[in-house]
């Protein structure tokens, strides 16, 4: 997705946004805002928010804070989901870049999941960082299904009946739809 040298106002950004999560106008000036401030306060773009200043918002901010939103649907935290990004962002990358690729394809999307142990693996001693992965065909899906319910020998001993799971081409696809008409209606003064 990196590749694509586009840029959107935080402002359109932040309509596409909140569109995609059913926030009205209300709350996205509200409660949906001060999320998107809370992330990046915790630095899940990587960087300091800027304060004062126009920061035009690229395909991989775009990509963090979409992804982003959809962890905190599953109640994973800002901090965790900083930490995922700073320490997996290059898993992270190349599965977005190739949702981003099949997204205009409605047959080959691509969906991500982790597998999130933010509990348990503190006392085994494992890190808390999820296991990241993506599956983009239906032979995949049915192995994801075999992973998950863990019935083979091998896997009995790992842990694994939950996955946070998302279709990220889906996603995507309805974020694009969602900023081309918050760019059209995106007026000339910030509000």
């Amino acid at each position: 997705m990196d590749k694509y040298r586009w840029e959107a106002s935080y402002q359109a950004v932040e309509r596409a946004l909140a569109s995609l999560y059913g926030a009205d106008d209300a709350v996205r000036r509200g409660a949906f805002r001060a999320r998107l401030d809370n992330l990046k306060r915790t630095r899940v773009l990587g960087v300091n928010p800027g304060k004062g200043q126009r920061n035009p918002y690229g395909p991989k901010e775009i990509s963090k804070l979409l992804v982003a939103l959809e962890f905190e649907e599953f109640g994973i935290t800002p901090a965790i989901i900083a930490k995922l990004f700073r320490e997996r962002w290059e898993s992270f990358s190349d599965i977005i870049s190739r949702a981003a690729r099949k997204s205009r394809r409605d047959d080959q999307d691509v969906v991500l999941w982790i597998y999130p142990q933010l509990l348990s693996a503190r006392w085994r001693g494992e890190s808390e960082l999820a296991e990241v992965g993506s599956f983009s065909s239906r032979k995949a899906m049915e192995e994801f299904y075999d992973w998950l319910r863990a019935e083979k020998p091998d896997d009995m001993a790992k842990p694994r009946p939950r996955a946070c799971v998302f279709n990220l081409s889906s996603r995507l696809r309805a974020f694009d739809k969602a900023l081309a008409a918050a760019s059209i209606q995106e007026p000339s003064s910030s509000g």
